[in-house]
C-alpha cells in the first residue's frame, strides 16, 4: 500500500476520491430523504434540510479524502532504529512524507512507526510533525530508547522511540525551565555540538542569545555553568573488509583485511558490503555483499554471502524473489542467531530475510510494510 501509494500518487488519490463519492453522496441522499419522511418536513423547510445535507457531505467527503490519504500513506524511510527494551527487540522506523502540493509550496509531514521484529506486527505509531512547509526536523540521539526531536514549527520535543510517543513537547520543556523564556531554537554554532553524548543534553539557544543544554529530566542549564565534558574518542575493533580491483576488468575481489584470497575466490561485478546495524559489537568472519549478475542496465541485483577468503557461499537473486528490478539490500542484523537482511524498495517497502549464519540459505520472510 505505501509503495502504491507513493509511486501511483494519482491513481491512488484518483481511486479514493470515487470510492468515497460512492459511500458519502448516495447515503447523505438517502438519508435527507429518510428525514423527511419520518419528520414530516414541510415544503418550506425541503430546500434548507437539503442544503444542509449537501454541505455536510462535501465537508465530510473533504476530511475522509484528505485524512485517510494521511493515515495510510507513511511516505519514505529516513532512517531505521533498532530498539531493545527486556528481551523484546523493536524495528522503529522514521519516514518523511512529501505531501500534495499547496500553492507554490510543499508541505512535509514526519512520524514514527514500531514494528515488533519478530513478526512485522505494527504496535506503535506517533506522528511528530504534521504539513511543515520546511523540511527541517531532525532526531537527535538516540540513547536508550530515548531521542530529541527538532523542528522551527514543533520546536524541540523529548522522544520515546520503543513506544513510539512525545513525552514532551516544547511547550511542556518551557513551562518547567521559565528562564528559557517563550521560545527556543537548537544551538547552530562551533563551539558546542547540538547534542551532547556525555548527558545526552541538547544545546539550545532562547530569544535573547542565551545557550542552555537541556537534559534528559528536561533540567535547563546555561551554558556558562556547563563544564565541556571530555568524550571519550571511539575505536572501531571490528574487522575489516577490502574490495580489491582486479586488474584489467571491472570485476572486484572481496574478501577480509589479513586474510589471503583462495585460488576459487569468485570476481563479483559492482560490489558493496551490506552493513550490519550493529557492526561494530560483531567478530564476523563472514559478509554479504550485493553486487550484479552483468553491467547491462538491466542486470539483476544479487547479493552472496562471503567468507573471509572471498569464497561465495551462497547467492541470492533479489529480482527472482520480489519480482521487482527496484529491490536493494538496505542493512543487516544479526539477531536470534539468524542473519536479517532488510530489503528495501526506492525506500517505500521493507522486508526481512532470514538468513541462516552458516549456510546462508533463506530460513523464511518478514513483511513490516508494502
Amino acid at each position: 500500500m505505501n509503495y502504491f501509494l507513493n509511486n501511483y500518487s494519482f491513481i491512488s488519490h484518483l481511486f479514493t476520491a470515487i470510492i468515497f463519492a460512492i459511500l458519502v453522496f448516495p447515503i447523505s441522499f438517502r438519508l435527507n430523504i429518510w428525514v423527511e419522511d419520518h419528520f414530516n418536513v414541510s415544503e418550506k423547510w425541503e430546500t434548507p434540510v437539503t442544503f444542509i445535507f449537501i454541505i455536510a457531505s462535501v465537508l465530510l467527503y473533504i476530511f475522509l479524502l484528505g485524512n485517510s490519504i494521511d493515515y495510510l500513506n507513511d511516505g519514505e524511510i529516513k532512517y531505521v532504529f533498532i530498539q531493545e527494551k527486556g528481551n523484546k527487540t523493536r524495528l522503529v522506523i522514521w519516514f518523511t512524507r512529501v505531501d500534495t502540493p499547496a500553492g507554490i509550496s510543499t508541505a512535509y509531514s514526519h512520524r514514527l512507526k514500531s514494528y515488533n521484529i519478530n513478526n512485522g506486527k505494527q504496535v506503535g505509531r506517533q506522528n511528530l510533525l504534521r504539513r511543515s512547509w520546511i523540511n527541517d526536523y531532525s532526531i537527535y540521539g538516540p540513547f536508550g530508547n530515548k531521542a530529541w526531536g527538532y523542528s522551527q514549527k514543533s520546536g524541540v520535543q523529548l522522544l520515546d522511540l520503543y513506544k513510539p510517543k512525545i513525552l514532551y513537547t516544547n511547550k511542556e520543556i518551557l513551562a518547567r525551565n521559565p528562564q528559557l523564556s517563550t521560545k527556543i531554537n537548537i544551538y547552530v554554532g562551533s563551539y558546542y555540538s547540538v547534542y551532547e553524548p556525555g548527558s545526552h543534553g541538547i544545546y539550545v539557544v532562547n530569544a535573547t542569545g542565551n545557550i542552555y543544554r537541556i537534559t534528559p529530566d528536561l533540567q535547563a542549564v546555561f551554558a556558562e555553568d556547563i563544564t565541556r565534558e571530555t568524550i571519550k574518542e571511539y575505536k572501531d575493533y571490528s574487522r575489516k573488509w577490502l574490495i580489491r580491483d582486479i586488474r584489467d576488468t571491472d570485476a572486484k575481489f572481496v574478501h577480509a583485511d589479513g586474510a589471503r584470497l583462495s585460488s576459487d575466490s569468485k570476481a563479483f561485478i559492482s560490489p558493496e558490503i551490506i552493513e550490519y546495524w550493529n557492526n561494530y559489537t560483531q567478530n564476523i568472519d563472514k559478509i554479504w555483499i550485493m553486487h550484479w549478475s552483468s553491467n547491462d542496465a538491466d542486470a539483476d541485483c544479487l547479493i552472496s554471502y562471503i567468507n573471509e577468503n572471498g569464497q561465495e557461499i551462497k547467492c541470492i537473486n533479489l529480482k527472482e524473489i520480489f519480482k521487482n528490478k527496484k529491490t536493494r539490500p538496505y542493512f543487516a542484523l544479526l539477531h536470534n542467531n539468524e542473519v536479517y537482511i532488510f530489503i528495501t524498495c526506492s525506500y517505500y517497502i521493507l522486508t526481512a530475510l532470514r538468513i541462516d549464519v552458516k549456510k546462508g540459505n533463506i530460513l523464511g520472510a518478514i513483511n513490516y510494510f508494502k
